[in-house]
């Protein structure tokens, strides 16, 4: 039998922290509660824990997202979703920083939360298709430089995948937070359409400063969303093109993430739809509904 994940539970309001555990419970899981920051700390010291769900308010010194930050550094591989009932600019873009998986927002909707919870815990694998090029070229006679090189190349893929996970989930999470004014998600989309343009162009054995560069850009979209979290969130957004989403229809996608209608995984789905539209027709309906009012 498959042990429970291990949910760890801040919440400093009681009637709250135990409706959390008990539909966990219900669910299979297996929660450990927290009314306190240092009852959280002490509790994660001692117990591996695959999920953290934590409200932003809690009583005392440090709120949620400090503690979750502390949490972090002896538990990085710990998933984290966020409780607010506070519409908080700082707090979204301080979840950002910290790389949080999910932020609900309250009134929470039981149903709603136990999707995003077996979201975050049991997210789909993918693979990229770059690395398909040098598997095919590993398993092939190679000289030792040669294959040197192309084992730094596969490594440096991994990177890359990582640092497009890490921009993924931030805009993600941003979107959920309500942290980005509408103009600057615009343009944040604007720009992972065309780094994905970019992953699509890359040959099955890329080149290591092709991957540098393409490391640089996902970084300066970071850099990007941090800054318009900061300063106010403003764009200036030039005229759109024919081959650019539309307004309309991309408010309708970002109003369907608010609404945990949208995950971070259809996303990306939606995003390479976006660039490959014979992929449209395998996504689910309600996305292929988002994705022909994205496109103009």
């Amino acid at each position: 039998m498959k042990e429970a994940a291990r949910i760890l539970v801040l919440e400093d309001d009681m009637n709250m922290l135990e409706t959390l555990c008990g539909v966990l419970r219900f669910h299979n899981y297996d929660p450990r509660a927290a009314d306190n920051a240092d009852t959280a700390i002490e509790l994660a010291k001692i117990i591996p824990f695959q999920l953290i769900v934590s409200d932003i308010r809690i009583g005392g010194p440090q709120d949620g997202l400090a503690v979750m930050q502390k949490i972090k550094k002896f538990q990085p591989k710990a998933k984290i979703v966020m409780l607010t009932g506070y519409a908080d600019e700082d707090a979204a873009r301080r979840a950002v920083e910290i790389l949080v998986d999910d932020y609900v927002h309250k009134p929470i909707k039981l149903p709603v939360l136990m999707e995003v919870v077996e979201r975050v815990l049991h997210p789909p694998q993918r693979q990229f298709s770059p690395l398909a090029g040098l598997r095919s070229l590993l398993a092939g006679p190679m000289k030792l430089m040669e294959q040197a090189k192309a084992q730094k190349v596969q490594r440096m893929l991994g990177l890359l995948e990582i640092e497009k996970q890490k921009v993924l989930q931030a805009f993600f999470v941003s979107l959920r937070a309500r942290g980005l004014s509408k103009s600057a998600s615009l343009e944040l989309w604007d720009q992972l359409e065309n780094l994905e343009a970019g992953w699509l162009q890359l040959p099955g054995t890329p080149t290591e400063e092709a991957l540098q560069q393409m490391g640089v850009a996902y970084r300066k979209v970071y850099e990007r969303m941090a800054h318009y979290q900061k300063t106010g969130n403003v764009a200036s957004l030039p005229p759109r093109d024919g081959k650019a989403v539309s307004r309309n229809g991309f408010q309708t996608m970002v109003d369907f993430v608010q609404a945990g209608r949208v995950a971070q995984e259809e996303l990306l789905l939606l995003l390479e739809a976006r660039l490959k539209p014979d992929k449209a027709a395998a996504l689910p309906p309600a996305l292929q509904d988002v994705f022909r009012q994205l496109s103009p």
